[in-house]
């Protein structure tokens, strides 16, 4: 039985949350197949054969692998997949800015949205290095955040994404 990804997304006036939930869950997808088995000792086999590998490697026939013997060389991922991971790095992030800076939560939607884009872009470890940007957030000068924003070699490297995201910061 192949399995359909479905997502659902909750606003949070809906819910009484600061940030939208989400939630996931699989069902049966339509198939043209009418032989299915998915069985729990079907998987246990694969993963046994297979190897579970949560990186990407190059196996026996120099094919790109992942998984539990996922050919990303001739097969890829499928776009549920790619929403998944997505879904799961956002989640991620705002985990890591929630440890980094607690009141992120209460700037602005397009503030928030910056944070988490050049939070993702760049990582948290890099994102922690623009100590003038950070002060002017927690001081709540924006047109000087987004100034230092545009006055880095990220910038230079990001191009539009920099300027796009700089005027979400000050428009808020």
């Amino acid at each position: 039985m192949h399995l359909l990804l479905i997502v659902l997304i909750l606003a949070p006036a809906i819910i009484a949350e600061s940030r939208p939930t989400v939630f996931i869950r699989l069902e049966p997808a339509i198939t043209e197949s009418e032989c299915q088995m998915i069985t729990q000792a079907l998987i246990d086999q694969l993963k046994l054969h297979e190897g579970v590998e949560k990186h990407p490697y190059i196996d026996t026939v120099g094919k790109t692998t992942i998984g539990v013997g996922r050919n990303l060389t001739d097969r890829g991922i499928s776009t549920a997949t790619i929403e998944q991971m997505l879904i799961e790095d956002i989640e991620l992030v705002q985990s890591e800015l929630d440890k980094h800076f607690p009141d992120w939560c209460k700037l602005t939607e397009k503030r928030q949205m910056v944070l988490i884009d050049m939070c993702f872009n760049m990582g948290l470890p890099k994102l922690i290095k623009f100590t003038k940007f950070w002060k002017a957030v927690k001081d709540a000068k924006f047109p000087e955040a987004s100034k230092q924003m545009l006055d880095s070699k990220w910038a230079k490297q990001v191009g539009q994404r920099a300027q796009t995201l700089s005027k979400m910061m000050t428009e808020g």
